[in-house]
């Protein structure tokens, strides 16, 4: 079952795989907060409550989990890119002058691209840079790695990734 949580320490908001949960997503992914075990251990009898509730108790409904949509908006997704803004903001904190002015202005141009009026997206850049991104990704990819190159092409969920629908 999926699940949205956040955190108490910096009020990161994430979705968590509960059985990812029990082997490796036991801290906040922002401010690697450790979840403790006794809440890990609330969560699981949450979830058997649930389940038992589905097989016993309702015979009308069962619950099915949590909607990780919101408002049309795919909190999956949207966690993805709040964890690559956040990547991207570590490295700039260790980053040196040069690299932080140039990350800057890339964010910049980006964000100015993809606003051009404050009012809409500008769908023909957003085209324009994800093709550009994306070429320039496989590009760069070792000739050496052909095999997974050609794997990750024809993949839809690289696709996903990049995709703002």
């Amino acid at each position: 079952m999926v699940f949205k949580l956040k955190c108490n320490k910096c009020n990161h908001t994430f979705i968590v795989d509960y059985n990812k949960m029990l082997e490796d997503q036991s801290r906040c992914p922002n401010c690697n907060e450790k979840i403790s075990s006794y809440e890990i251990r609330v969560v699981s009898d949450l979830l058997d409550k649930i389940e038992s509730y589905n097989k016993r108790e309702f015979h009308d409904i069962n619950i099915l989990g949590l909607d990780t949509k919101n408002n049309d908006v795919d909190i999956h997704r949207l966690n993805v890119f709040k964890q690559d803004i956040n990547e991207i903001e570590k490295f700039f904190n260790i980053a040196d002058e040069g690299i932080q002015k140039k990350l800057s202005s890339i964010i910049d141009y980006l964000y100015l691209m993809i606003r051009g009026d404050k009012d809409s997206l500008d769908i023909q850049n957003i085209e324009k840079l994800y093709n550009l991104f994306r070429n320039e990704f496989f590009t760069s990819i070792d000739l050496k790695n052909e095999e997974i190159k050609k794997e990750l092409e024809s993949s839809p969920q690289v696709d996903e990734k990049f995709l703002l629908k």
